[in-house]
């Protein structure tokens, strides 16, 4: 009957789900030793497991005023001799596992009279003259104890039918590092990664500092995992960039996207991928919730195509069909994935598409929404360089330079240009360029060194323009471009070529048939040669013929050819009637 109680009870605890058991152990008498040698009886005794297979499990028996432990060939026996004796059990468990709960059968050894004995463990006492059965459950703990407490003088109490219960402990660290740990550690980070700012956010970071263990268990690790979710969940969890530029790179190649043409003429115009950073992969965001436009070279990212398959990601110059962008963050490390509304491609069996996707040969494509997306990371182009090569011609190195973005030069002085008649003026504008602002470039430096930055500054009057992508002459719609080029090894602005293309990020004059005054004709026809870049000062006024030195107006202006008036040469002042 008393084993049925116990099978009983212990049906009636797993089936409520209070404790898993994985395991269990029962004290035996074969290796419990809590008697000396020589059959006296001793306190401070320890009792061992060594079932194959199983936890260690031990039991230290710890008397107090009359208290004595040993075992005796029935099982396990906790003697008290005497009134008020105390022993206390101390029930411990090794390794990756935890004591969840222990039954046993208490007992009066009722050798001489009905000796009253009290049992205690978990804030829970049983007691009585004859056996009295305890349960204790819910623990999660690697000790545990017990109390055995005699209430009247006379005999002894014993433990008999002693099963401790155990569940092995998962060591959850290693979910932990790989799921939980990258978001903790990049928050405040960067773009797309948390903010602490956020109080959901605060909370999964609060509840992981505060564990102090060498391991997590899995009920700590869902703990974490649930309060991730919330701040994943959460609106204002994620530090998200604002309007400006910014570089967007491909996680799996390691590569920054940009506006460009394909290798392959098959793919047409579109986002590819670079290897360094360039103007091309510059790109201006503009934020609308957590949709961007996405704009390259004055530029706007539109709908996927739907008549194509692996076509680049295309752009449109009409910036009322650009298309928004979701960026849907995918890990801890500040990747997402960019999407836009899906939509069906007959010509790659009806797959539905969505996702932007980074391919081998340098492409920007879209992709199925089925499947695993291309990974990107955001971060500022502010503050970052990029190279700009110049030509060395006579010992100076030119270029010219269109930029949808501010820049700082190092060593270089940029200049405008304005026609006057057949004179062209050049006045320095220093080392800051605004955005789409067509510049000359003069250096002793064979490449330009261009930081990314925002600037108020302004430029005068000015005649240069620029492109942004590559365009042929014929797209110019009846302008003859005059560029940068050198004739008989002099620098100047000669007429581009039939069949002809600007380079991208180029400058350039316009000369526009019937419309550019007369007096420009012959300037633009025949070109014109650039001098030196020295800065001249006034000095005396004086009249004389213009010799070779260059000359300038009374602005500071390099002029090709004097006309009438003053001008500055040599450091003086020269008339011209």
């Amino acid at each position: 009957m008393k084993k049925f109680l116990q099978l009983i009870a212990l049906f009636a605890l797993i089936s409520t789900g209070a404790w898993a058991e994985d395991g269990s152990i029962t004290v035996t008498s074969g290796n419990a030793k809590w008697t000396n040698n020589d059959g006296t009886y001793t306190t401070n005794k320890v009792w061992t497991s060594n079932a194959t297979g199983k936890p260690v499990v031990t039991i230290t028996g710890a008397s107090e005023k009359n208290g004595q432990a040993w075992n005796t060939g029935n099982g396990v026996l906790m003697c008290q001799k005497g009134a008020d004796g105390l022993l206390t059990l101390t029930i411990s468990i090794a390794g990756d596992y935890r004591i969840t709960g222990f039954t046993f059968t208490g007992q009066n050894a009722a050798w001489t009279n009905n000796v009253a004995v009290k049992f205690s463990s978990n804030g829970r006492d049983v007691q009585g003259t004859s056996n009295v059965q305890m349960t204790v459950t819910g623990l999660n703990t690697v000790s545990t104890t017990i109390t055995v407490i005699t209430l009247e003088s006379g005999e002894r109490g014993k433990i008999t039918d002693f099963v401790i219960y155990y569940t092995k402990l998962e060591d959850y660290t290693d979910n932990v590092n790989t799921n939980i740990k990258p978001w903790i550690e990049s928050i405040d980070g960067g773009y797309f990664k948390l903010t602490s700012s956020n109080s959901d956010v605060a909370n999964l970071l609060q509840e992981y500092n505060a564990h102090t263990s060498d391991t997590w268990t899995q009920g700590e690790y869902e703990n974490l995992v649930s309060l991730l979710d919330a701040a994943k969940a959460s609106e204002g969890a994620y530090l998200m960039p604002e309007a400006g530029y910014y570089l967007i790179k491909n996680t799996r190649y390691s590569k920054y996207v940009g506006f460009g043409t394909s290798s392959n003429s098959s793919k047409g115009n579109g986002l590819v991928l670079y290897s360094a950073i360039c103007p091309a992969t510059v790109l201006k965001l503009v934020k609308n919730g957590n949709k961007y436009t996405v704009s390259s070279q004055g530029l706007f990212g539109k709908q996927f195509p739907t008549n194509a398959n692996d076509q680049l990601l295309p752009f449109t110059n009409v910036e009322s069909d650009a298309k928004e962008f979701t960026f849907t963050p995918v890990d801890g490390n500040g990747n997402v994935a960019i999407s836009t509304e899906p939509y069906t491609n007959p010509n790659n069996n009806n797959m539905t598409i969505g996702y932007w996707h980074g391919t081998s040969w340098d492409g920007v494509v879209s992709w199925t929404k089925d499947a695993e997306p291309s990974w990107f990371t955001v971060e500022d182009a502010i503050d970052k360089t990029f190279d700009i090569t110049m030509n060395a011609v006579g010992g100076k190195n030119y270029a010219t330079t269109y930029l949808p973005f501010p820049v700082v030069l190092s060593e270089a002085a940029a200049y405008t240009v304005k026609v006057n008649g057949k004179q062209a003026e050049y006045t320095l504008a220093g080392d800051e360029i605004p955005a789409e602002e067509a510049v000359l470039l003069i250096s002793d430096a064979s490449t330009l060194t261009a930081t990314i930055q925002e600037t108020t500054t302004t430029v005068g009057d000015n005649d240069l323009k620029g492109v942004l992508v590559k365009t042929a002459k014929a797209d110019l719609q009846g302008e003859t471009p005059v560029v940068l080029n050198q004739k008989n090894g002099k620098v100047g602005f000669y007429k581009l070529a039939d069949g002809s293309s600007l380079s991208a990020n180029r400058a350039y004059l316009s000369y526009v048939e019937g419309t550019t005054p007369q007096p420009a004709k012959a300037f633009f026809e025949e070109g014109f040669e650039l001098g030196g870049n020295e800065a001249t000062a006034i000095e005396n006024i004086e009249n004389g013929a213009f010799e070779n030195a260059p000359v300038y107006n009374l602005q500071g202006q390099r002029v090709v050819k004097a006309q009438k008036g003053v001008f500055i040469q040599n450091g003086k002042k020269v008339v011209v009637k």
